[in-house]
């Protein structure tokens, strides 16, 4: 036999003997890895090595890792895998609340709204605390803030964290009950009666007056035309295509106006809710 290979395969051999002394793959070195890539944010990585630690890990240290597992697949945004490895780990659906946790911000952030309110209902928080500030997100979510004040209403809190949370959601929620939206309809209206006035009522002024001045411009150019050439004039009947299509456009846009500036406000109750809950 060649020498270096013996050599090599005397080195791999020394290796591997090492390797088995130190017991480098057990569960306390491997999760001391994943740990590792968990906090570089490398996701990717760590649920290789904590999907690898599930299986080493003792009975008492399964909901740690499963923690960081779920939150890595919330954090690169595979949300179906994180639901099926919370289903795998407990058959029998008797979830912590750190798991439950977890399972929620990933139905939020991939809009399983209903799903999620659903299996609140099903799988209730041992905390109360806990308990009502999903309720109350989903309610946000749904853009149903008197419902999630009403509901707020019925929470007694216990603990300096709860009065805080109570607080500071009463505020919100009052504020946020009392929105004035925008109506789409009305929008429409208004802009079939001027052009652009939808638009301003939606609180998008440039926009309105953008639209104003192209229909009006393109309409007042169809009627030179016509009036100079007759209703034979192809640029009268150019100008009056533009100019109807700027009107319906303009309409049209004044709806979808509405319906972002009301979109706009609700984001921003979202928002507010996303960082109460820890999102």
């Amino acid at each position: 036999m060649n020498k270096r290979l013996v050599i090599l395969i005397l080195i791999c051999a020394g290796n591997f003997q090492f390797a088995i002394s130190q017991d480098l793959f057990n569960y306390d070195n491997s999760f001391r890895y994943a740990k590792h890539l968990y906090a570089k944010g490398d996701y990717d990585d760590a649920i290789t090595e904590l999907n690898r630690c599930i299986f080493l890990s003792p009975a008492n240290g399964k909901v740690d890792v499963l923690e960081m597992l779920l939150t890595s697949y919330r954090k690169t945004g595979q949300y179906a895998e994180m639901l099926e490895a919370s289903k795998k780990l407990y058959p029998e659906g008797s979830y912590p609340d750190q798991i439950k946790t977890e399972m929620h911000y990933s139905f939020i952030l991939s809009n399983e709204l209903h799903f999620g309110s659903h299996f609140l209902t099903n799988n209730e928080f041992s905390s109360p605390l806990q308990q009502v500030k999903f309720d109350v997100a989903y309610d946000v979510f749904n853009n149903q803030y008197q419902q999630a004040l009403d509901r707020l209403g019925l929470f007694g809190p216990t603990t300096d964290e709860g009065k805080l949370f109570n607080q500071k959601a009463t505020v919100m929620l009052t504020e946020a009950s009392n929105i004035k939206y925008k109506s789409p309809f009305a929008a429409g209206m208004f802009s079939a009666i001027i052009p652009g006035a939808g638009k301003f009522y939606a609180n998008r002024k440039k926009d309105a007056i953008f639209s104003f001045v192209l229909t009006v411009a393109a309409a007042y150019q169809s009627y030179r035309a016509f009036n100079k050439n007759g209703i034979g004039s192809v640029v009268g009947w150019v100008y009056g295509g533009l100019a109807g299509g700027f009107y319906i456009g303009n309409i049209y846009g004044s709806v979808q106006a509405a319906k972002k500036t009301n979109q706009f406000v609700n984001d921003k109750y979202h928002d507010q809710i996303r960082t109460v809950i820890g999102l």
